[in-house]
This record gives C-alpha cells, structure tokens and sequence, in this order.
C-alpha cells in the first residue's frame, strides 16, 4: 500500500533553515543537492513508513505512531496517521538537542 506524504509547516521550515544554512557555510550546489537527498529520503517513506525507528522519548507516552529515519546527519521525524497518510514533522541536525526540539514541535502541533 502507498501512503500519502504530507509536509507539515514546521517541517517545511526546518529543511529551508537547514539549506540556508548550508548554501551560506559552503555553497548552493551542496545544498540543492541534500536539499533533494532529503526530500528524496522523505518521500521514500511513501512505500514502506514502519521502516523508522520509535522515538524513544515518546514510549512512556504510549505513542508508537511517531517514527524517524536518518539520512546522512539528518533525522527525518514524522508520524504514521493513517493507514494511508504519513506527516513529515520535522528535519533535524542529528547534533542538536532533539528531545527539546521534539516536544516543542509536538506541543504545536
């Protein structure tokens, strides 16, 4: 069964803060192309979304249906919603704080 990607607005903006940020420190062509690998990678959810890891700082919160994949040094955050729909949440530099980012994002959501 194939499921359809969503890009939530947080997610959206994170991989833009993400390729500004890569454009500046080296250069537009690196970017564009992690720009695509990412985007490639998150699409690829489409086929096969239970791929992903659990989050574990979400198990003692019972919630199963949020997942990640790495790409590169980039984790890729989303949520399995439906049997046919899969949100992107987030992009992330794998260096990051991730758990404060993580509840802050959901806590939007």
């Amino acid at each position: 069964m194939t499921h359809k990607i969503k890009w939530s607005d947080t997610a959206k903006t994170s991989l833009k803060e993400i390729i500004l940020y890569i454009a500046v420190a080296d250069s537009v062509s690196i970017a564009d192309k992690i720009l695509t690998n990412i985007e490639q990678a998150a699409n690829e959810l489409c086929l096969m979304p239970e791929r992903g890891r659990n989050i574990d700082e979400l198990k003692s919160f019972n919630q199963s249906d949020y997942k990640f994949v790495m790409h590169q040094r980039w984790k890729i955050i989303y949520q399995i919603k439906s049997a046919n729909q899969v949100i992107i949440l987030l992009i992330i530099d794998s260096s990051r704080d991730f758990k404060d980012i993580l509840f802050d994002t959901l806590s939007r959501q």
